[in-house]
């Protein structure tokens, strides 16, 4: 397993590197996050983002991302109930 301080670090470099608030969007959409239902405050909210804080919802999503078959079989197993 990696360190995750690790791969938020090197996340921030690559977000650094963008020139327009724009290709904000753009990430989260490459990330998987459907940005097309943002209202323009949403946009502008996310446009404003740290790099930092852009690296840690990238991290966070990640995360989601990686128990989400988990997730799934739970739901068909337990009848979709949450436990």
């Amino acid at each position: 397993m990696t360190d995750g301080h690790d791969d938020q670090a090197a996340v921030i470099d690559v977000i650094d590197d963008i020139d327009d608030v724009d290709d904000v969007l753009e990430v989260l959409e490459a990330a998987g996050i459907v940005v097309d239902g943002f209202t323009e405050e949403q946009r502008q909210v996310f446009r404003s983002l740290s790099a930092e804080e852009l690296a840690l919802l990238l991290e966070i999503k990640g995360r989601l991302d990686a128990v989400e078959p988990e997730v799934q079989a739970h739901g068909v197993v337990a009848g979709g109930a949450l436990f």
